[in-house]
């Protein structure tokens, strides 16, 4: 069943990721979409629900685009290219604002955001690691889980405060790289043939 508050919450979201969560109000969020704050009340009790809430519902999507890409990608270079995208269409709508809020004034939600990061996204990268070891696309003398670590610590870059300011590089360019590193480190020959072959889809 779907929820019936969905539409309002990706409105909510949308705002919430421009600007963050500390320079905006639920009053300003309310008058902005001409609806009163007993709408968003209807919700969630208070901001710190509403947060929450959003960010939740915001790992769940990535956990079914990250399921759909995997069932649908050709094989595990094309699986990678393919979330690297869906990572650039995301991190693109979210604001270093708001990762910089999120992490100073709501811990917990920022803790529930660092534990998918750090356990859901690490087995999706092992994951897709051994998919291209089976398929001959990645070499077979990695450590998987080494790899994996290696890859979320540049991850790091797109969504820890500070790092994309420091930086001055759109995520876009921060992605490209990124993928690149990790695409070339791990390929076997066959592998390299095949990412050369997709080169115009690279991100």
């Amino acid at each position: 069943m779907e929820d019936p508050h969905k539409s309002l919450l990706l409105r909510i979201r949308d705002l919430l990721f421009l600007y963050g969560t500390k320079s905006i109000t639920l009053d300003d969020i309310a008058s902005r979409m001409g609806i009163s704050k007993k709408t968003i009340y209807s919700c969630c009790p208070d901001k710190k629900h509403l947060v929450d809430r959003i960010v939740g519902d915001y790992l769940a999507s990535h956990r079914e685009d990250a399921e759909r890409v995997r069932a649908q990608s050709r094989h595990a270079v094309d699986e990678v290219l393919q979330m690297a995208r869906l990572a650039r269409a995301r991190m693109e709508q979210v604001s270093p604002a708001f990762l910089f809020d999120l992490n100073k004034y709501y811990p917990d939600t920022w803790a529930r955001f660092e534990q998918y990061r750090t356990h859901e996204i690490f087995a999706q990268v092992v994951g897709v690691i051994q998919r291209g070891q089976q398929e001959g696309l990645f070499r077979l003398d990695l450590d998987t889980e080494i790899v994996a670590a290696m890859h979320l610590q540049h991850i790091r870059l797109l969504t820890e405060p500070g790092q994309q300011p420091q930086l001055e590089r759109a995520v876009g360019d921060l992605i490209r790289h990124i993928i690149s590193v990790f695409l070339h480190g791990i390929v076997t020959s066959e592998g390299l043939d095949v990412m050369n072959q997709l080169e115009k889809e690279f991100i």
